[in-house]
Formats: C-alpha cells, structure tokens, sequence
C-alpha cells in the first residue's frame, strides 16, 4: 500500500472519531474595546478523552495546572499553549452534529501540545494535555 493511500485512509479514520466540535480563544489584552477572550477559529473536530487517575498524575508533571483531559485534533495556528477551547458542539448517532447550549460548553485550557507519532506527512494532527476550566456537572 502506498503512503499516500494509507495516509488518506488514516485520514479519513481520523475524522470519523472526532466526537466534538471546538472553538479556539485567545486572550486579547491591553484594549478595554475587546473581551478578554476572542474567539479565533470554530468547528474544529477533535475527539476529547477524559483522563484517568494515574495518566492525570503522570501528565501534569511539569504544568502549573494538572493536566485533566487529552484532545486529538488537526493543528491550527491559533491552537498555542495557553488558549482556551470550547467544546460547541457534540456527536450524535449517524453522524449528526447537535449543539451545546452555552451552560452545557466545557471550557478547557490548553496546556501541551505534541505532534501525533505515526502518522504519516503532512503532520497536522496533535495530542493536547488540556485542563477543565468550566465546573464539572
């Protein structure tokens, strides 16, 4: 098999695990005229894992805050160390995307960003070590 195929057959696996869609924010300062979060970029698929215990205790070594849950996702420009992801929409049966009421959104911070080891070029899929900003339900 070919990279090429093999690359859009991964691809195309890819995309079908995401479970949520994202916004990405960044903070704006200096301008009283501007939030302090502007969003930048929206509906973004990723597929966003809780993390157990001992992977929690694992991954925060090094972070100011304790690293809580993982996303996979497609890289972005604006996606740095620092901003701020929202989870707008969730994946329903038969691959319809519902949306989230406001009070239903998680707020996550991101806190790493690793390329995906394995897949094949161009690598635009990262792993994010993300922490839960908004309460948990």
């Amino acid at each position: 098999m070919r990279q090429a195929t093999v690359g859009s057959t991964l691809a195309t696996l890819y995309t079908r695990s995401a479970t949520r869609l994202l916004r990405i924010d960044v903070e704006r300062t200096g301008d009283a005229d501007f939030p302090s979060w502007d969003p930048v970029a929206s509906g973004i698929p990723a597929l966003v894992l809780q993390l157990n215990a001992d992977q929690r205790q694992r991954r925060s070594q090094g972070y100011s805050s304790p690293a809580t849950h993982e996303a996979f996702c497609d890289d972005q420009d604006d996606l740095v160390i620092g901003c701020r992801i929202v989870e707008t929409h969730v994946r329903q049966e038969g691959a319809v995307w519902s949306w989230l009421p406001v009070t239903e959104q998680t707020t996550y911070t991101v806190l790493g960003k690793q390329r995906v080891e394995g897949m094949p070029e161009p690598h635009t899929q990262v792993r994010l070590d993300l922490n839960q900003r908004s309460p948990t339900r």
